[in-house]
């Protein structure tokens, strides 16, 4: 079985093939931390945490790079006479830029730690990339692939052929509307910013050769990425919104930089839907990670974005929650119930085991499909649970082969522990000891007495009534 993986540069199903044997290396467009992470960034977030999980399920060594942008990325990405989405954020919010970046970048952490998102390698901040963004900017000016206008440095997207044709798009035609507005310093409306000079009062601000400024959002992600993967490298991945303008942008300075091919295969996940309608603040239909998180539970918000293949759009509804919500039970519910039998003499589930392997990987193979994964273990899961008369070897290695795959899918399957609720426990204890205290039995009442303090639990007389304070657990 081979994996093939949906390269949107060519527009199809490519066999992936590494660079390097055995080895991966990947980079991902991450936040821009000024606000909360909205459910959609964690839809692409858990997609790529699955093609991490099963790279790594395949064998290979997985490198994973990805980005924090906490300058240079304008409101409606307008190169000129818009504000960074940092200094507004923080404008509004007073405070400072960089408290602001470190609050959201905390909050990134919790959120995605508790939908089971792995971390990657290298979180790389383009605050402190500066030197490498202005490196390669020296190096496209002296290319002819940049100009200066001002203390302002643009792309010259006419120096590179291939920028119309990228992602079998008519890029000059579509996407990006908001960068066409004219610009009198461009030469071409669809030129983009590398570095833009500082208005007076911007916080955010660097010398360089051009001018005190600062970084356009694009050449963040190519010095990054060259810097820690190389100028050459297996996958980057992104939301779909990013074929239009900011991948291109990116291509166009990596190999107008390197004067060769800058990544192999390209990964586009679909947006996430509200109630079937695009998220908008200005509709009501807003979702943060963490709202999703706190109704739901993070390990049924990850059951549900993994749900849908990367490539469809998703729809977070009611509906489809609860369904995540029963689907994950059944792991849980096959998984106490092995644990519970006692097991039998049967074995043909030990074949059922191999055929599951089989059928998640045909899956997983065929460009990430998580909701076929999902359903042959399902499948899997409805045989186990009729046939728990197996021997019990086998019924642990149907366990382990459920934990196995799900894991894969970046679900979490601890064990639940049942949580006893001591108060009522307790109270019964308390009954007891009085009914010893009302027949004058103060040895077994103090002797109960003294067994509850040594763990935790202080009792105190007052008249006929016994009241406790729990003083360790």
């Amino acid at each position: 079985m081979v994996l093939k993986l949906f390269n949107t540069m060519t527009r199809k199903k490519e066999v992936f093939k590494p660079i390097e044997k055995g080895k991966v290396r990947f980079y991902s467009c991450g936040q821009t931390v000024y606000s909360d992470m909205h459910i959609g960034n964690a839809r692409a977030y858990a997609s790529w945490d699955v093609l991490k999980r099963y790279l790594l399920y395949k064998g290979y060594d997985v490198f994973h790079v990805q980005n924090f942008t906490d300058v240079g990325h304008l409101v409606g990405d307008v190169d000129k006479g818009a504000e960074d989405k940092i200094l507004k954020s923080a404008r509004e919010k007073k405070m400072q830029p960089m408290a602001l970046v470190e609050k959201y970048i905390a909050d990134y952490f919790r959120d995605n730690d508790d939908l089971n998102i792995m971390r990657a390698d290298i979180y790389s901040r383009a605050t402190g990339h500066i030197l490498e963004m202005q490196e390669m900017i020296k190096v496209l000016l002296e290319k002819k692939h940049a100009y200066i206008v001002d203390g302002n440095v643009y792309y010259d997207i006419t120096s590179f052929p291939k920028y119309n044709d990228l992602f079998g798009m008519n890029l000059l035609k579509s996407g990006g509307k908001a960068r066409v507005k004219k610009d009198p310093n461009k030469r071409h409306p669809k030129d983009f910013a590398l570095w833009i000079k500082a208005t007076k009062g911007h916080i955010m601000r660097w010398p360089s050769p051009w001018s005190v400024g600062y970084p356009g959002w694009h050449i963040e992600c190519s010095a990054m990425s060259i810097k820690y993967l190389g100028e050459h490298f297996d996958i980057h991945c992104g939301g779909k919104d990013h074929i239009y303008v900011h991948h291109p942008n990116e291509i166009a300075q990596s190999e107008g930089y390197t004067g060769k091919k800058w990544v192999n295969y390209w990964l586009h996940n679909e947006f996430l839907l509200i109630n079937g309608e695009k998220m908008s603040k200005s509709k009501g239909n807003y979702y943060t990670t963490r709202q999703a998180i706190n109704e739901w539970g993070g390990e049924v918000v990850k059951m549900f974005l993994i749900s849908s293949h990367y490539r469809t759009a998703s729809n977070y509804t009611n509906e489809n929650l609860e369904t995540a919500k029963k689907n994950l039970e059944k792991f849980y519910t096959t998984l106490n119930l092995i644990k519970n039998s006692e097991g039998g003499k049967k074995t043909n589930l030990e074949k059922e085991i191999r055929i599951v392997k089989k059928k998640f990987e045909e899956a997983m193979d065929d460009d990430l499909n998580t909701p076929l994964a999902l359903k042959e273990i399902y499948e899997f899961m409805k045989k186990v649970n009729k046939n728990l008369d197996n021997k019990k070897e086998i019924l642990n290695k149907a366990s382990d082969t459920i934990l196995l795959l799900g894991r894969t899918l970046g679900l979490k399957l601890e064990e639940k522990k049942e949580k006893i609720e001591l108060e009522p426990l307790i109270k019964i204890i308390i009954d007891l000891r009085n009914e010893y205290r009302k027949n004058k039995n103060y040895k077994k009442s103090d002797e109960i007495r003294d067994k509850l303090l040594k763990t935790g639990i202080e009792l105190k007389d007052e008249g006929e009534k016994t009241v406790f304070a729990i003083k360790k657990f």
